[in-house]
Order: structure tokens, then sequence, then C-alpha cells
């Protein structure tokens, strides 16, 4: 795995050569700034397989430079870890944000970067498998979506949204919180009505886009300052937000319903497409209960899934009864 570390400490960046190799990565360019770490991606002919980056650098610091490496096609998925002291939820929420993979702080310990590292490698090598196999296939963007269609279940890593994260971002994201101990935010699920019927109706390519504008439809309708959303499948959608207590769930799935009834979501052939959603209470996240963050996702779920159009909030739901269209823009 070819590993590009950028930081300005060059004592830091001669314990990671030191540290890489001996946890068997030894192909490891290392760059002191922002601007080094661009030059050094537009240089190499063969993509760098994985990015660690420090935060606190003059000039560009590796929040931006995060963002400005998402925004090359070639490293829109590829694992960036950032490295570094800052453990203040501002810089976390940032970081993943700005497309983060995972979040290590200083100091690191050896074994536990090493697992980290190979979580990254394992991501890697999926994308280099999902790259080859599209490249083969000679197929565009749309053709390939529509015949390759995503499974129901399945968690389509939604693109291009900000504040929409990979659903294995949100764990180290959580993990990190845990870490940290740090308190204050909740979990909120959503979920798409009638998922099976809708996804039985559509082709890959109108699947993903309905996806894709449900997540910016939440996304953009929380009143919160600081939230993160992530597709866990089944149309389900996993928020995880500060203050969430302070606003009525009926009160936020009417907002979110009102932005997809401004999309006016459609099929291909023109055909209005009805999308309804409900939603769970809060549910707030304890870092010290072990595996609380999980459990609380899973009762945020449960509470989701269970909850009928009938009796949603006796099930600690809330459902949609307005339909919710908007434009599949390809």
């Amino acid at each position: 795995m070819k590993i590009l570390a950028v930081d300005d400490d060059p004592i830091i960046l001669e314990l990671l050569n030191e540290v890489l190799g001996s946890t068997g990565y030894p192909d490891v360019t290392t760059v002191e700034t922002g601007a080094d770490a661009l030059a050094a991606v537009e240089d190499h002919r063969q993509p760098f397989d994985c990015i660690l980056l420090d935060i606190q650098m003059p000039g560009m610091d590796g929040i931006e430079l995060c963002g400005r490496l998402r925004a090359m096609p070639r490293y829109r998925e590829t694992p960036v870890l950032m490295l570094t002291a800052m453990s203040e939820k501002h810089y976390i929420d940032r970081a993943f944000r700005a497309g983060a993979t995972d979040y290590v702080t200083k100091p690191f310990d050896i074994v536990e970067l090493g697992a980290r590292l190979r979580v990254a490698q394992s991501l890697s090598d999926g994308q280099k498998r999902l790259s080859d196999k599209v490249f083969s296939a000679k197929a565009v963007r749309q053709k390939a979506l529509a015949e390759d269609k995503i499974r129901v279940e399945e968690a389509y890593p939604v693109k291009d949204v900000d504040g929409v994260i990979p659903m294995p971002s949100m764990y180290n994201y959580l993990a990190q919180l845990g870490r940290s101990s740090l308190f204050g935010s909740s979990v909120i699920a959503f979920k798409i009505n009638d998922i099976e019927r809708l996804h039985g109706s559509m082709s890959g390519f109108e699947y993903t886009c309905m996806i894709t504008d449900v997540a910016e439809a939440i996304i953009t309708s929380l009143p919160f300052m600081q939230s993160l959303l992530s597709y866990a499948g089944n149309g389900v959608f996993i928020c995880i937000a500060s203050g969430a207590h302070s606003v009525s769930p009926e009160v936020v799935l009417s907002q979110v319903d009102h932005a997809l009834n401004m999309m006016e979501l459609s099929y291909n052939d023109g055909r209005p497409m009805t999308v309804t959603l409900r939603i769970s209470a809060p549910t707030r996240l304890t870092f010290r209960a072990g595996d609380g963050t999980k459990r609380a996702i899973m009762q945020a779920i449960t509470n989701v899934e269970i909850s009928p159009a009938a009796d949603s909030k006796a099930a600690g739901g809330y459902d949609s009864g307005r339909g919710a269209m908007s434009h599949l823009a390809g």
C-alpha cells in the first residue's frame, strides 16, 4: 500500500517512516506542507492508496487539504486518516465533514495505528476492485449504475452532499468521540417508507439518485448547527446531531418533507415519484457505556423500523403524511 504522510514536524515524519515500516507498510512518501502534498499527488502516476494528514500546519491545514483531495476524482474514495494532536470535537466534526475516513490522536499507539491502517488497506483494495470492474465494463456511470443495481440492504455511500459521510466513517467518528469522552450528541434515524417497493420499481441509477436526493433533503433541513448523516441501507439514514432534543421530531420531519416536495422527484421517464419518510425520536449517546453508541444507533433504527404510519408516535417515531416528489438529475 502506497502511503502519503503529511506533517510539518520532521520528527513525526521520521517516526512514521519507522513505525509504518515495522507494521508492514514500507512504501511511504513524506512531505511537510499541504502545497507539497498536492504537488506529490500530481507528480505520482500511481495514486497513493492511503493518506495521513496532520491538522495544524502552516499555510494550508490538514482539513482544507482533505477537502481539496476529495475534490480530485482519483482521491474521492481514498482512505484519509487524520493523525493529529487536536482532540476537540470542533476539529473532529470539521475533519469528517471534509471527508476524513478516520481520526487518530497523537501520541498514537503503534498497535492501534497498524490496525487502523489494515482497515484502510481493506477499503483501498475494495475501491480498486470496484474501479477495475467499472473500467473493464467500459460503461458510463449512468449505465453502470442502471445495470449494477445496489441491494436494498446495502449501505450506499452517498457522494457530493456536504455533511453526508459513508457509514464506516460514521462509526469511526463515533469511536473518536467515545475515546475523547465527548457528550451532548444524539442519534436520530430516518426511514424511507415502502423502500422495498420503491427499490423494485426503479433502475439502479434512479435508486441511487433517490437515496442521494433524500440525504440532501435531510441534511439541508436539519436545524442543528452540528450534524453528520450516513445512509445505513434498507432506506434508513443515521444522523448524529448536537442539540437534537431541543427540536420536535415532527418539526424536523416537516422541514425534510418540504425540502423533498421542492425537489419534485421523478422517474427517468418523467413520472412523479412519491417518497415519504418517518423519523425516530432522538436517543442520547452515552460514550462511557462500552458499546453504548452502537446500542443507541440500533435503538434508533429499531424505533424507526417498527413505527407504523397509524401509530408512529407510540412506537417512538413519527411518520410523514404527505408525498414528496423531486427531480432525478443525471
